[in-house]
């Protein structure tokens, strides 16, 4: 599997931010925010570390909460993007390597990392890594295995295909993280998943009105909740 130690040189470019153009990439974009915030309602105003966030999806809008946001990228180019939102204002933006975040044990109270975790190329490191900087919570989204993902991946040359510029990425069942969090003494506390149905699939349908549909039923009858993908993991630390 060809992944990467720097993954969000790619996820903070242009390119990328096309990929969450028109109606698929706007839902895509609000559940994923949706599900984030709803995964830290009980913190008031914290300092925050968003590890590989030049895409900009969640500094401006944690920012806006009333959070002190610090967006750490792999280099300087991944900031390029934090200016076209103006709740970007007030966000600090750090270089260095993902492989060793350039921070003090627990310097922020929450370490969030959204679209990087199912691309660094040693994700135990990784993992390791956010939660050693964070004194109270870290927030991660991830592809999970037992879930729709599972056709995902059988059918990943039809996602190329659909997506044009898709990458490889790496997938994960919800036990294996809840013990490489416990072995940095964090707890998962709280796991949702965003939708039912394949991402490839709302892409391909343009965020068609009857796929949506099913998005809502999924949810309001629990089964997105253990069935769909990716997933949004919040551990604390114990």
């Amino acid at each position: 599997m060809n992944l990467d130690t720097a993954p969000d040189i790619e996820t903070s470019s242009d390119a990328y931010a096309r990929r969450f153009a028109g109606n698929a990439g706007s839902m895509f974009l609000a559940r994923q925010e949706e599900l984030v915030m709803q995964a830290l309602a009980d913190q008031g105003p914290v300092t925050i570390l968003d590890v590989g966030g030049g895409h900009g999806q969640l500094s401006g809008p944690l920012a806006a909460c009333g959070h002190q946001v610090t967006v750490l990228g792999s280099a300087p180019e991944c900031a390029a993007r934090l200016s076209q939102d103006k709740r970007n204002a007030g966000v600090t933006f750090a270089t260095g390597p993902l492989d060793r975040l350039p921070f003090e044990d627990r310097s922020f109270d929450t370490v969030v990392s959204i679209r990087t975790m199912a691309h660094v190329e040693d994700w135990q490191n990784f993992l390791g890594e956010l939660c050693r900087v964070a004194s109270r919570s870290v927030v991660i989204d991830y592809p999970e295995l037992a879930s729709s993902n599972m056709l995902s991946l059988a059918t990943f040359g039809l996602k190329k295909r659909i997506e044009g510029d898709t990458r490889v990425y790496r997938s994960f069942r919800s036990s294996t993280l809840r013990q490489a969090f416990a072995a940095s003494s964090f707890l998962v506390t709280s796991v949702d998943r965003e939708f039912l149905l394949p991402m490839a699939l709302h892409r391909a349908g343009k965020g068609a009105a009857p796929l949506r549909a099913i998005e809502r039923v999924g949810r309001a009858m629990g089964v997105t909740r253990f069935a769909g993908n990716p997933g949004i993991m919040r551990a604390d630390r114990r």
